[in-house]
């Protein structure tokens, strides 16, 4: 019926078109022609739109109507509340360290604890050519040539040492009894009571008495005149008192300056001398101290267990 309709109306608009044609004076032919064209491309559209199925125009219009969606969907996820999000930070600027950055690094590292390496001061010294090891027996310093006198303490023998106790002696060696003066503690480091000749010296403390002397070095070479001058300088030094040879760690020994103390262990942990140098270290197991002035060097040195 529709296309009866379409037709008709076709063929009315040709009739028209040829009586409008007539009265312009164009050629019937043409008329014809472009009727023809006009009913071949009306017919073609119609059987085009017939034949075309009705849902297939449904799934582009979809698709056009998803594309939307699938554009939103694309975007990136949209940031938590209050959250600003990261930027890389200009070229030859650095991002500022948050509060729990900045508390992190500011946190002690706890293998810096001790003040110096514990390789410096490891409780070993060397005294008159006997090598010790704090902490020391009784037995090894009588065995070296020590004297002990304990201090209110009758019998020894007998008298025990709660944990934890530390008791004061003095102390010679022989043959250094006017060069040097030792006190010297000795302490129960075990948890039960033991016998004070089983406790170890833990603390040592030496002091140049004055007019002492350090022994010379030996010269390997030397001139005629140096060589007069030593000899001099030894028979001098003889009639002195002579301090026992000392090497701590590092080798600094009697007369050392503050200068190559500080060389050898670095900045003091603390310095409280008025006059002269003061210089104290110590890490987890010892503690080290030195005592002198610019002229003589070290004089007086402090070495304990921790």
């Amino acid at each position: 019926m529709k296309r009866f309709r379409k037709k008709l109306a076709l063929i009315l608009c040709a009739a028209l078109a040829a009586v409008s044609t007539a009265a312009c004076g164009g050629s019937e032919k043409e008329e014809a022609q472009e009727t023809e064209t006009v009913q071949e491309a009306e017919e073609t559209q119609e059987e085009a739109a017939e034949e075309t199925p009705s849902g297939e125009a449904e799934p582009q219009a979809a698709s056009e109507e998803a594309a939307p969606e699938e554009k939103e969907e694309a975007k990136p996820a949209p940031q938590a509340a209050g959250k600003v999000p990261d930027k890389p930070a200009p070229a030859g600027q650095q991002e500022e360290p948050t509060a729990a950055q900045d508390t992190a690094v500011m946190e002690p590292d706890p293998s810096e604890e001790e003040s110096i390496p514990l390789g410096y001061i490891d409780g070993a010294f060397s005294l008159n050519g006997t090598a010790y090891q704090l902490p020391v027996s009784q037995q090894a310093l009588t065995e070296a040539g020590w004297t002990i006198r304990f201090e209110n303490t009758e019998n020894v023998d007998a008298f025990k040492m709660t944990p934890g106790a530390v008791i004061n002696a003095e102390m010679s060696l022989t043959g250094f009894e006017k060069a040097v003066v030792v006190t010297a503690e000795f302490g129960n480091l075990t948890k039960e009571a033991v016998l004070l000749r089983d406790c170890p010296l833990i603390s040592l403390y030496m002091t140049a008495k004055e007019g002492a002397v350090i022994p010379s070095a030996p010269e390997t070479e030397q001139t005629e005149a140096a060589a007069e001058g030593q000899t001099e300088t030894a028979a001098e030094e003889q009639t002195l008192p002579q301090l026992p040879a000392l090497e701590l760690p590092s080798g600094i020994t009697w007369g050392s300056s503050e200068d190559e103390i500080i060389a050898a262990y670095g900045e003091p942990t603390f310095s409280g001398a008025s006059t002269g140098f003061d210089c104290m270290y110590e890490n987890r197991e010892y503690y080290l101290e030195f005592l002198g002035d610019s002229v003589y060097g070290v004089s007086q040195i402090i070495y304990c267990v921790n």
